[in-house]
């Protein structure tokens, strides 16, 4: 794997990462609101 792929797979780790957090907060807010 060059230098490259492994930019690009950390990449999208990270933004899996994110979404993943992202509906999480979300989540909780919703459960705050009721």
């Amino acid at each position: 794997m060059d230098r490259h792929e492994c930019l690009s797979q950390a990449q999208d780790t990270a933004h899996l990462t994110f979404v993943i957090t992202a509906q999480a907060g979300i989540c909780i807010v919703c459960e705050r609101r009721r």
